[in-house]
C-alpha cells in the first residue's frame, strides 16, 4: 500500500519535489494534540527522516484528544508510542539495525528524556 502512496505523491508533487521531501530532516517537538496530527500528515505526505522529541508520558486525559494513543499506552513515552504509530502509517519504515533506517531510506526515531 505504501508503494501506491509513494507513486501518487511522486506524480502529484513531481520527482524533484518528492525527492526533496523524502530527504528532508525534520524534528517534531511534542507528540501531544498538535504533534499527533502533524506527525500523521508528515508521514502520509512522504517525509522520510523524522525525529520526535517529547519528554512527557501518556495520561488517561490524553486519550480523548490524541488519537495516536490507546489505553494500553498509559504511562508510556509519548515520543516512543508516536514513533511506533507513525511507522504504522508508513509500513516500510521502522527500525532496521542500529540506524533505524529501512530499505527505502525512511527513518522515524523518537527520544524520551
Amino acid at each position: 500500500m505504501s508503494g501506491h502512496r509513494d507513486t501518487y505523491a511522486r506524480t502529484l508533487l513531481g520527482a524533484e519535489t518528492y525527492s526533496r521531501i523524502r530527504s528532508a530532516k525534520l524534528l517534531v517537538v511534542g507528540a501531544g494534540g498538535i504533534g499527533c496530527e502533524l506527525l500523521k500528515n508528515l508521514v502520509l505526505v512522504g517525509f522520510g527522516n523524522i525525529e520526535i522529541i517529547d519528554l512527557d508520558t501518556i495520561d488517561l486525559s490524553n486519550l480523548n484528544r490524541q488519537f495516536l494513543f490507546r489505553k494500553a499506552d498509559i504511562k508510556k513515552s509519548k515520543a516512543l508510542v508516536a514513533a511506533a504509530f507513525a511507522r504504522h502509517f508508513n509500513p516500510g519504515s521502522g527500525p532496521q539495525g542500529s540506524a533505524d533506517v529501512d530499505a527505502k531510506g525512511v527513518a522515524i526515531r523518537a527520544r524520551h528524556g
